[in-house]
């Protein structure tokens, strides 16, 4: 009987054993995951701050952009003013880049239109003189290059003022 109780001894002792290493098992999950919990927290903790850092970079950049927005809107209104003489929505004065402009193609416009004229004046001198030396008369009959209807012709090709 001594030996069944010891042996109900040396089994309670190795189950107090058994229940001790679970304990302290136990004990060692519960403190990795506390470590591992602090790491995440401390990685979560760490990520909140980059990110907040991220946003102030952003707001920088959008601080930066406005300032080379204003910045592009003043030389773009300098150059404006530069080329027109002008503010707002008004014709460009005659003595500016766009008002000289404006009236060199004006001017372009009326050198063509003489230019065209006249070589179609040409055209008719060169036909009437040809019509004078084949009839031999200063007459040809014809309306359209008569003496007559050769100096509406020049008139009509001299430069006009608008």
């Amino acid at each position: 009987m001594l030996l069944g109780k010891q042996g109900s001894k040396i089994d309670a002792d190795k189950l107090l054993v058994d229940a001790q290493e679970l304990r302290t098992d136990k004990e060692v999950v519960k403190i990795t995951a506390d470590i591992a919990l602090g790491v995440k927290q401390g990685a979560l903790v760490d990520a909140q701050e980059l990110k907040v850092d991220a946003d102030k970079l952003l707001v920088d950049a959008q601080k930066l952009k406005t300032d080379g927005e204003k910045a592009l809107l003043l030389q773009k209104q300098t150059t404006e003013f530069a080329q027109t003489r002008v503010t707002g929505n008004n014709t460009p004065h005659a003595d500016s880049i766009l008002g000289k402009q404006s009236t060199l193609y004006g001017e372009q416009s009326k050198g063509f239109k003489w230019n065209a004229d006249q070589k179609y004046l040409k055209t008719l001198l060169d036909a009437w003189a040809i019509n004078i030396n084949v009839a031999g008369t200063a007459d040809t009959g014809v309306s359209a290059i008569t003496a007559s209807g050769m100096n509406t012709q020049i008139a009509n090709a001299e430069p006009v003022e608008p």
